[in-house]
């Protein structure tokens, strides 16, 4: 008998409804991926998408992504863990979702999820992607093997390429990266692939200034600008990458992201905001 195929995020992402269960809230089970393992726990962005399968897997949820905001309360434990899901509010057009992660009775990590049925409505698009070549005129970067999660992308960089070679001549570059982005093993983009891209560019900090301090992401919103069916008509395609920060201060820096079509379509918009100890 031939073993069904299942790709490594379809694998990560998911869990199993949990015998836990109540009137308000819906509970799953799940185990952390070995194929996105970071420096400390698992990548955020998996983190981030299993949870918001969580939420598309609530039986009252009615439509799709429009917001999602994941808190990171600490890393994840290699071991199982439990997801509690609950509709807050359902409207005619919004559904609002919280979501909890916990590994021994521990919240590691808390999120909120708005989903909408899309319609046609009026557009205005004034935001326009950066001028690129197209991804197949690039080569994908050698950027290490370590940790495990990056095997499960190709990077493939206009701008920005990291120096991730420790320096310390005090010089203060760029924090701006544009590259194509894809899953590895390539596979079609849906909400949960654009949220875990939303979270693989390296900290800005490691950037700018060349140095790891401990740091970590705390808190990470993303956006999404296009319906499912403008997300699936890109296929297995790369999406071009944007990445970029504005301020760092006092042991906190923001960093921004966009994530756009090959045709220039914006598709994914997301901030978060790091922690470091300098």
């Amino acid at each position: 008998m031939v073993k069904e195929y299942i790709h490594p995020l379809d694998a990560a992402v998911s869990i199993q409804p949990s015998s836990r269960q109540s009137d308000r809230c819906i509970k799953f089970e799940g185990a952390p991926s070995p194929d996105y393992q970071n420096i400390n726990g698992q990548l955020g962005g998996i983190t981030a998408a299993t949870m918001l399968n969580g939420a598309l897997q609530h039986p009252e949820a009615t439509g799709t992504p429009v917001c999602f905001t994941n808190n990171f309360c600490e890393p994840m434990a290699d071991e199982r863990f439990e997801i509690a899901v609950r509709l807050d509010r359902g409207g005619r057009h919004t559904q609002f979702l919280s979501i909890r992660m916990r590994q021994r009775g521990n919240i590691i990590a808390s999120a909120s999820a708005v989903l909408s049925t899309r319609r046609n409505s009026w557009s205005h698009h004034p935001a326009r992607a950066p001028s690129v070549p197209s991804s197949i005129k690039i080569d994908p970067a050698p950027v290490g093997t370590s940790p495990q999660w990056l095997n499960r992308y190709q990077f493939r960089f206009v701008e920005g390429l990291p120096d991730l070679s420790p320096r310390e001549d005090g010089d203060i570059r760029s924090a701006k990266s544009i590259l194509w982005i894809n899953d590895w093993p390539i596979r079609p983009l849906d909400h949960l692939s654009l949220l875990g891209m939303s979270d693989v560019f390296f900290l800005r900090l490691l950037q700018v200034r060349g140095t790891f301090p401990p740091m970590s992401t705390v808190s990470m919103t993303t956006y999404f600008h296009a319906s499912p069916d403008e997300i699936a008509a890109e296929g297995e395609g790369a999406v071009l990458g944007v990445a970029d920060a504005r301020v760092f201060h006092a042991g906190f820096h923001d960093q921004c992201a966009e994530l756009w079509s090959k045709d220039g379509r914006l598709l994914v918009s997301s901030t978060q905001i790091v922690w470091f100890r300098d």
